[in-house]
């Protein structure tokens, strides 16, 4: 049972060899665009989250804003599970600690799928003006 307990334990608590594979070959990718890829998404949602006059600070190494929502009365969760029934996800700023009134928007979709977003909450948060 002892020996069977050990085996068990590294079946379940081990990276499967198939995913180590595709690890090793992920080592090889040629990932020198990326940043840029990064940048200019981020760029996109700042200027968008500008324009609707969001009141965030442009992030210096993240890829997401996190942004205060100056609305009397403003839950994060609420808002976040009312986006999703409109079709955008927005993480509410409870989920890192005692933010209750900012959501976090991330950049990691491609620009045209950011700039669709930030309408969908452009149109939301006028709406609830």
């Amino acid at each position: 049972i002892e020996k069977m307990a050990k085996l068990e334990a590294l079946c379940l608590t081990n990276v499967s060899e198939p995913i180590q594979y595709i690890a090793m070959k992920a080592l090889e990718a040629d990932i020198s665009n990326n940043s840029n890829t990064v940048q200019n998404r981020l760029d996109v949602l700042i200027q968008k989250a500008k324009e609707m006059g969001l009141d965030f600070v442009v992030p210096d190494g993240a890829m997401y804003i996190f942004a205060r929502i100056n609305q009397k009365g403003f839950d994060g969760v609420q808002f976040a599970n009312s986006t999703l029934e409109r079709g955008l996800a927005v993480a509410p700023g409870e989920g890192f600690g005692n933010y209750k009134n900012f959501i976090r928007i991330s950049a990691c979709q491609d620009e045209k799928t950011l700039i669709e977003g930030m309408k969908i909450l452009n149109n939301i948060m006028s709406e609830n003006k």
